[in-house]
């Protein structure tokens, strides 16, 4: 997310720097008037659409990819996913956690709801599982979302949240500097 100048500017450096194709993936009706602005500077278009909303079938004339971001099987998305296909769009599940992973269990918050809630909640495990099965491909955050996707034999691209290793080090590097310099910053 771009929440200031330093962070937009950062983004636009990384988009110079990497490959041809470029796609943004956020979570519907989040992104700030700022962080449009930013994406349509860099030429990276995207529409951004609740999952249940009927114009998505007519966005896939017009776009390359269907990214679905955690979202649950149903008659709404196995049309869209069917008009996808129809139209040689791929279809890609994101999510950022296991909730498309039903052999995890039940989280312990969850045994101490009703027996509805708790049927109610592994149906959702489910319906996020089908999806994802699915799809073409997978955007996991972590390794344990990732082998989900790789159990599904699917294309599975881990996409971490998070800052890097390199990133990491030069944040420890900065502090070891401030205890021993003056920091000055601006």
């Amino acid at each position: 997310r771009f929440h200031d100048q330093l962070l937009r500017t950062y983004a636009r450096q990384i988009t110079k720097r990497s490959g041809l194709s470029h796609y943004a993936i956020v979570e519907p009706d989040t992104l700030t008037k700022n962080e449009v602005r930013f994406l349509a500077t860099q030429g990276i278009a995207s529409t951004v659409r609740a999952h249940p909303d009927p114009r998505l079938a007519a966005d896939l004339e017009d776009h390359d990819v269907l990214l679905l971001y955690r979202v649950p099987d149903g008659d709404w998305i196995r049309h869209l996913l069917g008009r996808a296909a129809a139209l040689a769009r791929p279809a890609v599940f994101a999510v950022d956690d296991l909730i498309a992973a039903p052999e995890i269990g039940e989280p312990p918050l969850l045994r101490r709801r009703s027996a509805d809630e708790r049927r109610l909640w592994h149906d959702g495990i489910q319906r996020y599982r089908r999806t994802l099965a699915s799809c073409d491909a997978l955007v996991a955050t972590t390794e344990p979302i990732a082998a989900v996707g790789r159990t599904l034999d699917l294309p599975t691209a881990l996409h971490r949240q998070g800052v890097s290793a390199v990133e990491l080090a030069l944040g420890a590097a900065a502090r070891a500097a401030a205890r021993t310099e003056r920091l000055r910053l601006g």
